[in-house]
């Protein structure tokens, strides 16, 4: 009996079908995309390092509190999707961290009410949708983001007179409101 698990490039996994992934990773050598339902644990988290390839996560209820270090160990993610509790109202300081390759940011969920100045720690960041973010305010230090194109945010969270002053100072970095 041959195992294809090694021609998987994209997989879906509920909550329960993560801690079988999480016993044996190595099995899926090229996945790329991981798309997991529900709260994995720290271990089902830090056994992502063992998929070399892969450069796309995106998880559904996590707390913050569980990523931090575990996620840490997946500097080859270019994109990266999280929902998050809505309870949950500043911005995890390790997400501005330790990302060198990351090129796409999601984060739904959460209530924020500040966001980091400071995205040095994401180099590569191209994009961040927080368009389901309650976010009022965008630091203007996030127009001057070497790569950093697009942002996208609800409509309804901040006016166009502000959105218009960020894109008039901002030389290549857009704000895009979403309705």
């Amino acid at each position: 009996m041959s195992d294809d698990t090694e021609k998987i490039t994209q997989l879906t996994l509920s909550q329960a079908e993560m801690a079988d992934f999480a016993r044996d990773p190595g099995r899926y050598p090229n996945l790329q995309t991981l798309f997991v339902k529900g709260a994995p644990d720290c271990e089902q988290i830090r056994s992502l390092a063992m998929v070399p390839n892969l450069e796309a996560l995106y998880i559904q209820d996590i707390s913050c509190d569980k990523l931090p270090e575990n996620l840490r160990v997946l500097k080859g993610l270019k994109t990266l999707s999280l929902v998050l509790p809505v309870n949950d109202k500043t911005w995890p300081a390790w997400l501005s961290t330790d990302f060198p390759l990351l090129e796409n940011l999601t984060v739904y969920g959460i209530s924020l009410e500040t966001l980091p100045a400071d995205l040095s720690g994401l180099p590569s960041l191209k994009t961040i949708d927080l368009q389901e973010s309650p976010v009022e305010e965008i630091p203007e230090s996030w127009g001057s983001h070497p790569v950093l194109e697009e942002i996208f945010i609800s409509a309804g969270n901040i006016s166009e007179q502000k959105a218009e002053r960020l894109n008039v100072s901002w030389t290549h970095t857009t704000l895009t409101l979403v309705e």
